[in-house]
């Protein structure tokens, strides 16, 4: 679990140097099997999206973690990168409001101050 959650914050600080808007990590390994950890971000563009991606997978591979997958980077609106114990949502404002991910996992929202 250590290290899913240091992905999780590396994945963080990526989206952060990229200016990603209102990121958010979800800490959801005792609800669900698929996953420890879920990382949200908004980017203002389908060309912020694919750049945010770029840096979460450049991020986790420099952190030993293995990307498994990337979906959605054609269409650009919704970005998910797979890395196993993390999974990374990147939309755009509009879609990130329409799957309403913040008020799903809200109750598994870690606290900022827990990820400095």
């Amino acid at each position: 679990m250590k290290e899913s959650f240091d992905l999780a914050k590396g994945a963080l600080e990526a989206l952060l140097d990229r200016n990603c808007q209102e990121p958010a990590v979800f800490d959801v390994g005792t609800f669900v099997g698929y996953t420890d950890y879920i990382v949200v971000g908004t980017g203002r563009s389908s060309r912020q999206l694919k750049s945010l991606a770029d840096e979460v997978e450049s991020r986790v591979r420099s952190l030993g973690g293995k990307v498994l997958g990337v979906e959605g980077r054609e269409q650009g609106d919704w970005i998910l990168v797979d890395c196993g114990d993390l999974v990374v949502h990147l939309f755009q404002e509009e879609s990130r409001h329409y799957y309403k991910m913040d008020e799903l996992w809200a109750t598994y929202r870690v606290a900022d101050e827990t990820l400095r």
